[in-house]
């Protein structure tokens, strides 16, 4: 544990109702490609997503969806986004641009990651 100090504020820039919505978009593409094609996504299992603020680079978003085909359920694994996918090499680099991501469109004409 380490004592807090002053001038040391953490200011989150997470938009809860934008976060929500993008878990629910996530969840539901992932199931959505599952189903479509379940043989082609046998080893499918996670689908993460990053929202950020293109002038600002502030972070709005960060979505991870786990669908475990044993128990056939889908958990929020959003920390899988930033620490275990490897993706991203750091979702930032100096706090505003994106590298290593691949961008696609959807057939819905939604961007994604």
């Amino acid at each position: 544990m380490v004592e807090g100090q002053q001038g040391k504020d953490l200011v989150l820039t997470i938009d809860i109702a934008l976060q929500e919505k993008v878990d629910q978009i996530v969840r539901d593409e992932l199931k959505a490609i599952i189903k479509k094609y379940p043989y082609e996504n046998r080893h499918m299992e996670d689908a993460l997503a990053v929202v950020l603020n293109p002038k600002t680079g502030e972070l709005l978003a960060v979505s991870g969806q786990h669908y475990d085909r044993k128990q056939n359920a889908f958990r929020n694994t959003a920390y899988k986004a930033l620490y275990d996918q490897h993706i991203l090499r750091f979702c930032c680099e100096r706090g505003n641009s994106i590298s290593r991501l691949s961008i696609g469109c959807n057939s819905s004409g939604r961007y994604v990651l």
